[in-house]
């Protein structure tokens, strides 16, 4: 036998039109929220494609800076080299001159030259 069972209670017309009316106010809410999140986002993408144009201009005057001193450096190298030849040349001219003012200070105190004045 069939007990008696009762149709599934319809819900109240007011608690559905509640549930509706919480329903939109979550959708608006989530709308907002979403709207605020793309504003915020569209924000942080220009100020980082900003960040990154202002670094590539930063970074190009740099790499150019960078290539002014390797070549002023490159200039400076010859320089360096010649004046390397130079000092070599000019060590050798003062050993030679040294070696005859002390050889000629030597005569001197040893008697093997006399100097003499009109």
């Amino acid at each position: 036998m069939m007990g008696n069972t009762m149709p599934p209670a319809q819900p109240n017309m007011g608690v559905i039109v509640e549930r509706i009316a919480n329903i939109q106010a979550d959708v608006s809410e989530i709308k907002t929220l979403l709207t605020c999140h793309i504003a915020d986002q569209a924000q942080f993408e220009q100020e980082t494609l900003s960040s990154q144009q202002v670094n590539a201009e930063k970074m190009m005057t740099v790499q150019e800076q960078v290539k002014d001193h390797e070549e002023r450096l490159k200039g400076q190298e010859d320089i360096v080299r010649r004046l390397a030849i130079t000092d070599a040349i000019l060590r050798w001219v003062a050993v030679a001159f040294m070696t005859s003012a002390i050889a000629f200070i030597w005569s001197i105190l040893t008697h093997q030259v006399v100097l003499g004045f009109p």
